[in-house]
């Protein structure tokens, strides 16, 4: 059996988007999702299987995966700050618990801190997001990108025309989604003025430091 997975835009942008102060973000690292694989029949029978990663469409990786009764072999190829290719082949076991109503949950054992856990995730080895102190992308936005996210999901919910309430929502939803969203996009107006103010600044002290 061989998939592709397709893990969607790389969050690095700018300096420092692509980290929240000394965490790396999940969005930037290969990684497997338990339910994912279960949900396409990856852990049903034993054997080799394989998984190919892409990014926008582009491939991003290819990796093998031994599935056993109780563990998974990772098989895959790794370089590191261009150095030479190393053959990789990582065990990572599997757990069930079982379901309310009949039947079971697959889990992985993070190889690190032993605990069950959904995904886990290529940083410097494989592991749970805890113990690779992994960061999600909410978490290294600033205030003006959070009220921004914020302001499109609020225009979102009320459709491109929000200045006109939708057909079938009830007007004090309305009122109070349209109140929240001008809100959001005062307070966003006010952190982008407060972060043009806080550049200039740094550029005046840049300036008197290096005449």
């Amino acid at each position: 059996m061989e998939l592709t997975r397709d893990l969607g835009e790389n969050r690095m942008g700018g300096y420092g988007s692509g980290r929240v102060g000394e965490r790396e973000l999940i969005t930037n690292l290969r990684f497997l999702d338990v339910r994912w694989m279960n949900k396409h029949g990856l852990l049903k029978n034993k054997g080799v299987k394989t998984i190919n990663w892409s990014r926008n469409g582009k491939p991003w990786g290819k990796m093998e995966i031994l599935v056993e009764a109780d563990n998974i072999h990772l098989i895959y190829k790794e370089s590191r700050n261009d150095g030479p290719w190393e053959d990789k082949d990582v065990e990572i076991k599997l757990q069930k618990t079982p379901c309310r109503y009949g039947g079971f949950q697959y889990w992985f054992e993070c190889p690190v801190c032993r605990h069950r856990v959904c995904s886990v995730y290529l940083s410097d080895t494989w592991c749970c997001r805890h113990c690779g102190h992994l960061a999600y992308p909410s978490e290294n936005e600033d205030e003006l990108e959070r009220l921004r996210s914020k302001a499109l999901k609020l225009k979102e919910k009320l459709g491109s025309e929000y200045w006109i309430k939708p057909k079938g929502m009830h007007q004090k939803t309305y009122d109070r989604l349209r109140e929240t969203l001008l809100e959001a996009e005062v307070k966003a107006d006010e952190a982008f003025d407060e972060k043009v103010k806080r550049l200039n600044q740094r550029i005046m002290s840049f300036g008197k430091n290096n005449p």
